[in-house]
């Protein structure tokens, strides 16, 4: 039964890192990766009582990783300001509450958690092709 565990955690970890900037997860598949992490670390199941008032989303990030002995990376240029109340919610309500309220990316790197803004891909730029008005006149041979 541990193999089998183990085997389906390595499975979708390494999904997960192959993937984190090619799409944008739904919360099913996000709580299906958390579920999966918890079994090795349970500090993803701890609650949390928070009351943050502008605080920034690296230092919220941090602060909880650090309070629930998770190995986490977060991008230092996450400086954007929140203001919330997080009580008996888990830590990986957290993390999924946030990926999907501020385009986070997440890449998990062996028991790492990296935390980084999510990279927007630039649509295509379309390009119209300008009407030239020429004309041809055939009396003086001029194209104009």
């Amino acid at each position: 039964m541990k193999k089998h565990t183990f085997i389906t955690l390595l499975i979708v970890a390494l999904g997960f890192t192959y993937n984190a900037s090619a799409q944008k997860y739904t919360e099913t598949q996000l709580r299906a990766l958390f579920d999966s992490i918890s079994l090795t670390h349970k500090g993803y199941d701890n609650k949390l009582q928070l009351n943050v008032t502008q605080l920034s989303l690296s230092e919220l990030v941090s602060s909880v990783a650090l309070e629930n002995n998770l190995n986490v990376s977060v991008d230092p240029s996450l400086k954007q300001s929140i203001s919330y109340n997080f009580f008996d919610a888990k830590v990986k309500d957290m993390f999924i509450f946030l990926y999907l309220n501020f385009e986070l990316e997440y890449e998990l790197i062996g028991t790492i958690l990296s935390v980084k803004k999510r990279i927007k891909a630039e649509e295509p730029v379309v390009f119209k092709p300008k009407e030239l008005d020429i004309s041809y006149n055939a009396s003086n041979q001029f194209l104009s």
